[in-house]
């Protein structure tokens, strides 16, 4: 593959040589082709920009997305998400792999809504703490819906956000409005 830049535009080809055999090897003639492959390198490149632009608005916001194939239970993470989990992107993961990841009091909660989701294509919005690959506590919040096709399940997408902070920062406020609270309480005003 190759571009050329012509007046109206850069044009990306695809070179085939091959040599006419009726010919003595002496006397040998090769044919080129070119074939102008421009569209599909125009959207080869715009795929590639936008899974780029993904990938790194994902990483900004912490939020990874993933997919789930009903039939087989196969598991598809985007970036983030393997970044969120601490693990290699190069690894497979399976449905009970992932689910695994969970804080064992917060299993019950993802099965049961992913159960329901295959079942009854019931959506979710649950906030869950989870614990990294490499042991790390954090808080994530995971929505899910289910695709169907011939009204059947077939697939689950959703979106996994590392809500961590934002969780702490609540926790703060909440320890910081319980203090006023108590010091209400002892306040008291003499005359």
């Amino acid at each position: 593959q190759y571009s050329v830049l012509l007046p109206e535009g850069e044009r990306w080809f695809e070179l085939s040589v091959a040599p006419l055999l009726a010919l003595p090897a002496s006397e040998r003639h090769f044919i080129f082709l070119a074939h102008d492959i421009t569209e599909r390198k125009n959207a080869e490149l715009t795929i590639a920009r936008s899974t780029e632009l993904l990938n790194q608005t994902g990483a900004l916001a912490k939020i990874g997305g993933w997919e789930l194939e009903v039939a087989t239970m196969t598991r598809y993470w985007s970036e983030e998400t393997f970044r969120i989990h601490e693990l290699d992107a190069s690894l497979g993961i399976t449905f009970t792999d992932a689910v695994d990841f969970y804080d064992l009091k917060a299993q019950p909660v993802i099965r049961a809504a992913v159960m329901a989701a295959i079942q009854d294509a019931t959506p979710w919005d649950l906030e869950l703490p989870l614990v990294t690959a490499k042991g790390r506590r954090i808080w994530v919040r995971t929505q899910g819906r289910a695709l169907l096709e011939d009204g059947k399940v077939v697939r689950l997408v959703g979106v996994l956000q590392d809500v961590t902070e934002s969780y702490k920062a609540q926790a703060h406020l909440r320890l910081l409005e319980t203090c006023i609270g108590h010091l209400n309480d002892m306040v008291v005003i003499t005359e």
